[in-house]
């Protein structure tokens, strides 16, 4: 008698092959991190600067919004052409590295956005240890223009060493 074989095909499954190239993609995230977290840590950082400055924008636009197209006193108080660290302490004559900009002794008080609702908090540089509500190493300069220059002191070089200059002009 003739036995009936089967045809039997060799391979992988979908199944199998699902799996397998989940945890290729897994462990090669969990390779690119490792390579350099310090610099994914500065990155990441870099991102945060570069929000908080975004968000002071915004809350200055929407003052000037909800005040017939007016800058704050604070800000039109300021000579111009000068940058001034903000926060509420007296003394911040910081040096900027990148780009060299020297602050002026006197601190430029926003405190006023945050108590009335046009943002949260002003922020602070989310790396510098000396860093406060008194010095936030973030700085503003309104030039003659009416522009304002909105930027951090404190940017961190990336994972290719090149360090940005995390500012915004308006």
């Amino acid at each position: 008698m003739l036995k009936k074989q089967k045809n039997k095909i060799n391979g992988f499954t979908f199944l199998e092959i699902l799996i397998a190239v989940s945890l290729i993609a897994i462990l090669s995230s969990i390779v690119y991190i490792n390579i350099n977290p310090e610099g994914r840590f500065r990155e990441s950082r870099n991102s945060q600067r570069d929000a908080d400055i975004h968000e002071l924008l915004q809350a200055i636009t929407l003052y000037k919004s909800d005040n017939n197209n007016q800058l704050p006193q604070s800000i039109t108080s300021l000579t111009r052409d000068l940058y001034y660290q903000i926060g509420t302490g007296s003394d911040c004559d910081d040096l900027c590295e990148n780009p060299i900009i020297n602050l002026e002794n006197t601190c430029l008080d926003l405190s006023f956005l945050s108590n009335n609702g046009y943002t949260t908090d002003i922020p602070i540089d989310p790396g510098n240890n000396g860093a406060s509500a008194l010095e936030t190493r973030y700085f503003l300069s309104l030039s003659t223009e009416g522009l304002l220059t909105i930027g951090n002191c404190s940017e961190e070089a990336d994972i290719n060493n090149i360090t940005p200059q995390i500012q915004i002009t308006k």
